[in-house]
């Protein structure tokens, strides 16, 4: 055996036995599954699965692939699982999207990305039951309220003003689906969001700008605090997310830099054992 072929094999024999040991550093980091239940994805290297008559790489409205993109951008080691529950974003049926999550129910699914509204359903309140007793971290867009018409047609077909619609929007009002609000350049409620929100991010990606890109950014957020510490609960996660953000006058207000800087320091120092911040860093 080559001198080169020996060192190869023990390198590989060391690696194997660091990796046992829990001090390789690749091993410290576990892949987190996050899906994406949109209006598809048209990316490269996702895996999809579609409830349309479509493929789940069928994107006509582009809005699942901008949320792709921001999930990427927040947190591209993830792994991104395209779940198609409409073909537009005005197109979202509660019955679909409750058979979405319920294929994440059954796929081992860490963070579920809502960046949409859609009518009340006990059968998509049921499934999110379900998931967040698995553990799995859901967060959703409080919704938009504002329209190039200046109208809105909710659910019982009655026309508001979308200036009179600030109710947090369905599934994002459920007490344990975290609600995405999004913050203006002055750190209150933006004007085209329904509410202040659970958490708010930034809700600006070139030029668009909407809750739905808060929610993305908010899922990429919490992808990348299950990702270094894969043994957190929701409720922990829950916890840490509120923990790492900003009061910003209306709003809790969450950056990537402020993830990031959380992440330097040892976040599990601070959970006691009822999930309750026990120490300042």
């Amino acid at each position: 055996m080559s001198m080169r072929r020996l060192n190869l094999c023990a390198l590989l024999w060391i690696s194997g036995c660091l990796g046992t040991l829990g001090l390789w550093h690749e091993n410290l980091h576990a892949t987190t599954r996050v899906a994406l239940l949109d209006t598809g994805c048209a990316l490269e290297n996702v895996k999809g699965v579609s409830f349309t008559s479509n493929s789940p790489f069928d994107d006509p409205s582009g809005h699942g692939t901008m949320m792709a993109k921001i999930i990427r951008e927040v947190n591209p080691r993830s792994e991104l699982i395209i779940v198609k529950v409409a073909n537009h974003s005005y197109d979202f049926s509660s019955h679909t999207v409750a058979r979405g999550l319920q294929w994440c129910l059954e796929n081992n699914i860490d963070v579920i990305n809502l960046s949409f509204t859609t009518d009340e359903s006990d059968e998509v309140r049921l499934v999110i039951g379900r998931l967040i007793q698995r553990g799995v971290t859901i967060i959703a867009a409080v919704g938009n309220c504002s329209s190039k018409t200046g109208f809105v047609v909710k659910s019982d077909n009655m026309v508001y003003r979308a200036s009179d619609l600030r109710e947090t929007g369905f599934p994002a009002n459920i007490d344990e689906v975290i609600a995405a609000g999004a913050v203006n350049m002055w750190g209150g409620r933006a004007e085209y969001a329904r509410n202040t929100g659970e958490i708010a991010t930034d809700g600006k990606w070139f030029f668009e700008k909407g809750t739905s890109i808060s929610s993305a950014r908010l899922s990429g957020y919490a992808s990348l605090l299950k990702e270094q510490y894969p043994h957190l609960t929701n409720k922990e996660i829950r916890v840490l997310l509120h923990y790492l953000a900003r009061n910003k006058k209306e709003s809790q207000y969450l950056s990537k830099e402020m993830v990031q800087n959380g992440l330097r320091t040892n976040l599990l120092a601070c959970l006691d054992g009822e999930c309750r911040i026990a120490m300042a860093k």
